[in-house]
């Protein structure tokens, strides 16, 4: 054999998948190991695994018992979540029912997903949606809601006398069970902004930079940094000029008129280390200046790199830490094939591994 010696390094140091907690029976813990296995064989170091109710709180048990009856209810039939989060005047977070199977996984189980994981060079963070996607909370505590008259609640009033103690329970609880460098806590579409007496008389901007100061606050007391998904720090906008993401939004949807005050100037007023997942690369790929000129660390969120476009450029900008891949569906064989996601995978490292691939040799790695 001929002497040689082989250097190999990723483009990128962090190479990421999202998925929901699989469902808390040995099937779903079945899919889970195949899932860490593939994401290992290509060299996938970063997972990121999501809460909100689908995870056993000792703390506080009512979450669960809340959680359970929500799934239950909007499981009932295929398609009804979406048919919900579309039925009122206003603008919904998207619903989550899948996760864990819609049942609750044990933290017996959940540690052992852990160990699997970090045995296999992960590193492991949760994300604990709070502020928005907090429907899991809200069925047993609609006091906090931001938007009463919601019958499905999923944005919290942070000024509410009582919502820290709630959210930094299981903040605490998730940690204890995680031990995480890092937690993810979601705050996107943010939707129901300063409309309860506490908040109606806030700038929509200083709500969210309190509440993501506190939570920082907070996970850095207890050894954790912090990590969001970047969209409401964004003045963005859809190609016909219509606001998205931080912006303030008018439009018409549905025949419903929605408005939205503006929330992208918080972006000033984050704590320093603050992470970014950027899940607005498709809208303009130019918005994660926003980030990086502000010396904000970011990571390309909800990737699919069969349609980012200027992958060599953008991927080489300064502080782009890396990408990660979401299944926003049951974790399973077949929703994983369904949702395109191990061949997402599959690609997306060979463009984390070659520096000589951009978005045009697409064609080329698909075929491969």
């Amino acid at each position: 054999l001929p002497l040689l010696e082989i250097e190999d390094a990723p483009l990128i140091p962090i190479r990421g998948f999202k998925l929901y907690l699989p469902a808390p029976d040995a099937a779903g813990m079945t899919a889970y190991k195949e899932a860490v296995d593939f994401l290992s064989r290509f060299k996938y170091n970063f997972l990121m695994l999501e809460i909100g109710g689908a995870m056993e709180f000792r703390s506080h048990p009512e979450i669960n018992a809340g959680w359970l009856e929500y799934c239950e209810f909007m499981n009932e039939y295929s398609g009804k979540p979406q048919k919900i989060q579309s039925s009122f005047a206003w603008r919904k977070n998207s619903i989550h029912t899948t996760n864990g199977g819609g049942k609750v996984v044990p933290q017996s189980m959940v540690r052992e997903m852990i160990e699997y994981a970090e045995a296999r060079h992960f590193e492991v963070v949760p994300e604990m949606p709070s502020l928005s996607h907090c429907d899991y909370l809200l069925t047993r505590h609609p006091e906090l809601a931001e938007r009463p008259e919601d019958p499905y609640p999923d944005t919290c009033c942070p000024n509410h006398p009582d919502y820290y103690k709630l959210i930094f329970d299981l903040f605490d609880e998730v940690i204890g069970v995680f031990h995480p460098k890092r937690m993810h806590i979601g705050h996107d579409e943010y939707y129901s902004v300063a409309l309860c007496p506490r908040c109606r008389d806030k700038k929509a901007a200083d709500i969210y930079a309190d509440d993501v100061n506190k939570c920082s606050e907070f996970l850095k007391s207890r050894g954790v940094s912090t990590m969001i998904w970047g969209e409401k720090l964004l003045d963005a906008h859809y190609p016909n000029g219509v606001g998205c993401g931080g912006a303030q939004i008018d439009s018409v949807e549905d025949g419903h008129e929605r408005h939205i005050p503006p929330v992208w100037p918080s972006i000033d007023r984050m704590p320093e280390d603050l992470q970014i997942m950027h899940w607005y690369w498709s809208i303009d790929r130019d918005l994660e200046q926003a980030f990086t000129v502000r010396n904000m660390p970011v990571v390309y969120g909800n990737m699919s790199l069969r349609n980012f476009p200027e992958w060599k450029r953008r991927s080489r900008a300064a502080n782009i830490q890396g990408l990660c891949i979401s299944n926003w569906g049951a974790t399973d064989f077949r929703t994983l094939q369904r949702n395109a996601i191990f061949f997402d995978l599959a690609s997306a490292a060979a463009w984390s591994w070659n520096g000589a691939l951009d978005s045009d040799d697409y064609p080329a790695v698909r075929d491969w």
